[in-house]
């Protein structure tokens, strides 16, 4: 498999039309068929649904679009790695992290690292602790900002900050919205919005308080909770500082019992990070053991 031909086949994908990214790839057409072709016979799957004038991804194709999207990623990073410029620190810092304000804390350093290294890039993919560990596994990312329990045996961490306590994001006209706090026994009878990892990452203790709750909807990213509670799908359960959530139409109120979940800085255990990366760390770490 050639990344080349994965770039072509995520054009071909993107436009629809094997003329037309034929013409943008400057290839002849039957070049760009039979590299197609050639894709399909190696997964031995359709990739593309085929008509007159538009070719559509097949839920195979959909798929290796994903993955190829992927793999030329690693493949960029491992060619910078491998072949960086000598004696110029350059390259892409990758993060892959929640809309949290725990990446304020990693990313106060951004600016005085780019003026001692102006070549670099700060690159963040926005996604749940799950998937954020594969990225992690995988090398598409460098760090991670993980909130809960790490797995230790997969990644190295550095603690960055605790979290304020759980709230409940609703509507301002909400009858719980006049409260200054609320109890668990506040929430019953309402139906609740729950961020989907968030729940097994409890302490077991604090688990159990929820059961008996009316769960109605889970939520990855938390703009997506958002949209949710405005829609009237229901409250949503949130960590209440991770965005100010305070707008004209919602409001946070906090839960009564306090609980602080730690968030971390992640990256692989045994990896080897890329020479900008690996620069970051030291200055990051320098600066969390000097504020401990």
């Amino acid at each position: 498999m050639d990344i080349q031909v994965l770039k072509n086949f995520l054009l071909v994908a993107q436009e629809e039309n094997i003329t037309r990214a034929s013409e943008i790839l400057h290839i002849s057409q039957p070049t760009l068929s039979r590299q197609i072709q050639n894709l399909e016979e190696e997964f031995g799957q359709p990739l593309f649904v085929r008509n007159n004038k538009k070719v559509r991804l097949t839920s195979q194709g959909i798929l290796l679009k994903r993955r190829a999207g992927e793999i030329i990623e690693l493949y960029q990073k491992t060619h910078n790695e491998i072949n960086p410029t000598p004696g110029i620190v350059s390259g892409d810092i990758r993060f892959v992290a929640n809309e949290a304000f725990m990446m304020k804390a990693v990313f106060d350093l951004g600016k005085q690292f780019q003026m001692k290294y102006p070549m670099t890039k700060f690159r963040v993919f926005s996604s749940d602790n799950v998937t954020a560990a594969e990225m992690l596994s995988s090398g598409i990312a460098d760090f991670g900002i993980l909130f809960g329990s790490i797995d230790e045996k997969q990644f190295d961490c550095i603690r960055i900050a605790e979290t304020a306590n759980i709230g409940i994001l609703m509507p301002v006209g909400h009858p719980l919205a006049e409260k200054k706090t609320l109890d668990l026994e506040d929430l019953e009878g309402y139906p609740l919005i729950f961020h989907q990892d968030s729940i097994n990452r409890l302490p077991g203790a604090y688990r159990s308080d929820f059961e008996g709750l009316e769960f109605k909807a889970t939520y990855n990213m938390l703009l997506t909770a958002v949209e949710m509670v405005r829609s009237g799908l229901g409250i949503a359960i949130v960590l209440d500082n991770m965005i100010n959530f305070e707008t004209n139409d919602l409001v946070t109120c906090p839960l009564s019992k306090p609980m602080n979940i730690s968030s971390f800085l992640v990256w692989k255990k045994y990896g080897v990070l890329p020479k900008q990366s690996s620069l970051f760390l030291d200055m990051l770490t320098e600066k969390l053991r000097s504020d401990t």
